[in-house]
C-alpha cells in the first residue's frame, strides 16, 4: 500500500468499505476502484485493505467492551434523540397552518416510521446487553483479543473464514 499517496489510499479505503457494502466480490471491487477512481490496485491490494477493515472494526468493538459499552450506550442514546428529534419537527410540520394536505399525510407516514424505529431501538435493548455479556465471558463466550490457533500463529478473532494475522 505504500505505492499510493495519502489521498489515494483514504479513497482506495472509502471505495473499499463502500463496496463491501454493495457486496461486491474483491475482484469487482477491484474493477470498481479503476473505473470510479482511475487507480489501478491489484487484488492482493483490495483483500488486504478488506482485512484490515475487519481488524479496524474488532479494535473498535474492543474499545466498546473495554468501556464497559458506555461508547456504545452512548450512540444508542444519540440515535434515540435523533429520532425524537425528527419527530418534533415533523409535528411541527403537521401543526404549521400552512402544510398543506399531501405535505400532512407525508409526516403522519413518516411520524409512523420514527415510532416503528423507536420501538425497535427499546425492543433491542435486551438483545444488546446480552451480546455485551457474551462477548465479556460472561455466559462463556469469546473474549475479545487475539487467540492462537493450532498452527501456532496468533490470530485476532475474526470469522472462522477471515482469520487476521496479528
Amino acid at each position: 500500500m505504500g505505492q499510493f499517496s495519502r489521498t489515494q489510499t483514504e479513497s482506495i479505503n472509502h471505495a473499499v468499505a463502500d463496496c463491501s457494502i454493495m457486496r461486491l466480490t474483491v475482484g469487482e471491487t477491484q474493477e470498481w476502484i479503476k473505473q470510479n477512481l482511475n487507480i489501478d490496485v491489484s487484488y492482493e491490494t483490495v483483500r488486504n485493505y478488506r482485512y484490515r477493515q475487519k481488524g479496524s472494526a474488532m479494535q473498535w468493538i474492543k474499545h466498546l467492551a473495554r468501556s464497559k459499552r458506555a461508547d456504545y450506550i452512548y450512540q444508542y442514546k444519540e440515535r434515540i434523540d435523533e429520532v425524537e428529534t425528527v419527530q418534533r419537527k415533523l409535528w411541527e410540520i403537521m401543526n404549521a397552518p400552512e402544510t398543506g394536505p399531501a405535505t400532512k399525510v407525508k409526516a403522519a407516514e413518516a411520524l409512523l416510521h420514527c415510532s416503528d424505529h423507536l420501538c425497535s431501538f427499546y425492543d433491542a435493548m435486551p438483545v444488546v446487553n446480552a451480546m455485551g455479556d457474551y462477548i465479556n465471558g460472561k455466559y462463556g463466550g469469546f473474549t475479545l483479543g487475539s487467540h492462537n490457533n493450532f498452527d501456532g500463529n496468533s490470530y485476532g478473532v475474526t470469522s472462522d473464514d477471515d482469520r487476521i494475522p496479528v
